[in-house]
């Protein structure tokens, strides 16, 4: 065939819901926890884009029967009290939760050897109307999974430690949007347009909270920090 030159590219419109399905393990009172979830992949359309702008030139949709599997997954229930700061602050609390788990993506191949296609998380569309917990989320993109999420549990605070020190400390500033060195992730189906970078930084500090005080509780009973 003939080849030709054209100036957009497609893309897919998608989403993906993790749902906890059998929780082995918690800590911090139930707040973070592994176990096994279910992952449903939607693909529902495409989109047409300009190569130059970005500019969204055509968007179509087609009905396409959705991807399950079962495999294991690490979680962080985010506590209500980082959406009612978020809120007081006029921040997007969801758009901070999707940038927080960006983040924790982002680290998860410094603390446990594995590729960064090994894992993913939920990723936030911008017109989303499906009601979603506020929650952070790793799982492993093999069905039956292949230890990663649980290694990622194995080191919960320094995973969370290691997402917020990323996100406060990168270049960009916190004030900005993000960059591709914190809050940004090249899986991001909605190419990173629903991130709140300030409002991550309430996420993370919540949920390290947590730990903070289930470690202080195990060191009052005796029997170690988690």
């Amino acid at each position: 065939c003939k080849p030709t030159s054209v100036n957009y590219y497609t893309s897919s419109r998608n989403h993906t819901d993790v749902n906890p399905t059998n929780k082995l393990e918690a800590r911090a009172g139930g707040t973070v926890s592994s176990g096994w979830v279910h992952v449903v992949a939607h693909v529902w359309g495409w989109r047409r884009v300009e190569l130059r702008t970005g500019r969204v030139l055509e968007v179509g949709t087609f009905s396409l029967p959705p991807l399950r599997y079962e495999t294991r997954g690490f979680w962080c229930d985010v506590p209500k009290a980082a959406q009612t700061a978020a809120d007081a602050a006029g921040l997007d609390f969801v758009g901070g939760v999707h940038a927080a788990n960006h983040a924790l993506l982002a680290v998860v191949p410094l603390l446990v050897l594995c590729d960064a296609q090994d894992v993913d998380t939920e990723h936030v569309y911008h017109l989303q109307r499906r009601p979603r917990p506020a929650r952070l989320v790793v799982f492993d993109k093999r069905p039956g999974g292949v230890g990663i999420a649980e290694a990622v549990y194995a080191h919960a605070r320094a995973a969370l430690a290691a997402a917020l020190a990323l996100v406060e400390g990168c270049a960009c500033g916190v004030d900005s949007l993000g960059c591709p060195g914190c809050v940004h992730d090249h899986r991001c189906s909605d190419y990173h347009g629903y991130l709140d970078k300030r409002a991550a930084c309430l996420v993370l500090r919540a949920v390290l909270a947590t730990l903070a005080d289930d470690a202080a509780d195990a060191r009052a009973r005796g029997d170690g920090g988690a």
